[in-house]
């Protein structure tokens, strides 16, 4: 008796073999791109449950935050405070201010309410006094201190992750100085010439693990 080996034909064989390459193609595929898709998703959730945990701050609309008109306001009122004016009240004076700052006209205003407050005329022009304003200094000033993962965007993974603060700290304090001469107006003659005086109010922001945050300010009283 003789024994035959029956096979298929070829043509069967190349295609059952080509079906089975092409399957393990797709499987090693579907792995690769689930592994390399994974870590975006898993970020992405990462960053959208600490979006409604972390504060940002956007550029608003006008030129300074309401933050920093207020620590310029009360530094250089605190200031004016500690000054004094050797005139007598109802004594007609005018005022200049000189300044390296674009803010002179804003504090002049506030002179001029001083010295009003003090009983004296305020003139636009003509005052049998001038009083010269010459502010040193009137500005803000910052600085951080960062622990943590700062913000990325990537051009390759189309995610952008959000500030990580482990903590972070952002100090912000107005300063003001000052000098005050008054002289006559129509001889021009130097009477008296002030101290220097000045004074500063601060606002601080802390961040801790992410979320947690406080501030601290001496401005009085604080913003709503």
């Amino acid at each position: 008796m003789v024994f035959r080996l029956i096979t298929p034909p070829l043509t069967s064989r190349l295609r059952r073999a080509a079906s089975h390459t092409f399957m393990n193609s797709l499987t090693d595929k579907n792995k690769f791109y689930g592994r390399s898709f994974r870590l975006p998703i898993m970020l992405a959730l990462i960053a959208l449950s600490l979006s409604s945990c972390t504060g940002m701050q956007t550029t608003t609309n006008t030129d300074r935050t309401t933050w920093e008109q207020l620590l310029l306001s009360q530094s250089l009122e605190r200031t004016l405070d500690s000054a004094r004016i050797p005139l007598d009240p109802g004594a007609s004076v005018s005022v200049k201010t000189a300044g390296l700052t674009d803010d002179k006209d804003f504090a002049q205003e506030l002179v001029v309410g001083w010295l009003r407050e003090k009983g004296l005329q305020v003139q636009s022009e003509d005052g049998t006094y001038l009083i010269r304003v010459i502010l040193h200094a009137f500005g803000t000033e910052q600085s951080e201190s960062f622990v943590g993962l700062p913000a990325i965007e990537s051009t390759i993974i189309p995610i952008a992750l959000p500030e990580l603060s482990l903590y972070k700290a952002t100090k912000q304090r107005g300063y003001s100085r000052l000098q005050l001469e008054i002289s006559d107006t129509k001889s021009g003659a130097l009477i008296a010439s002030s101290p220097i005086y000045e004074d500063d109010v601060y606002f601080n922001q802390y961040i801790f693990l992410l979320a947690f945050g406080r501030t601290s300010t001496d401005i009085s009283p604080p913003p709503l």
